[in-house]
């Protein structure tokens, strides 16, 4: 899996891609479909590869909060959508654009 990582933190998407912005712990590990995810920080975003336009997309997000605790979300997205993600340690908030 190949993810774009967006110059600057904006909501502006291209056209054939979606955006995935996630929101946690800046010491919280995160896998984008059992994939580790190299971005640090509490705000990790990143843009997806190529999508067809009017199809529905998903990814696995799993998250390890300091704790050793782990949370799993499934989003979806279509190309040109923006999906927020926020994980708060048992509480998980979604936001689709």
């Amino acid at each position: 899996m190949q993810l774009d990582v967006p110059k600057k933190e904006t909501n502006a998407v291209t056209p054939n891609q979606a955006r995935v912005i996630v929101r946690l712990p800046a010491d919280a590990k995160l896998w984008v479909d059992q994939v580790a995810c190299p971005i640090p920080g509490p705000t990790r975003s990143f843009d997806t590869p190529a999508l067809l336009p009017g199809a529905q997309y998903s990814y696995t997000l799993t998250v390890e909060m300091p704790d050793g605790n782990r949370e799993n979300r499934r989003v979806t997205m279509a190309a040109g959508g923006v999906v927020e993600v926020e994980f708060r340690g048992g509480s998980i908030e979604t936001v689709q654009k």
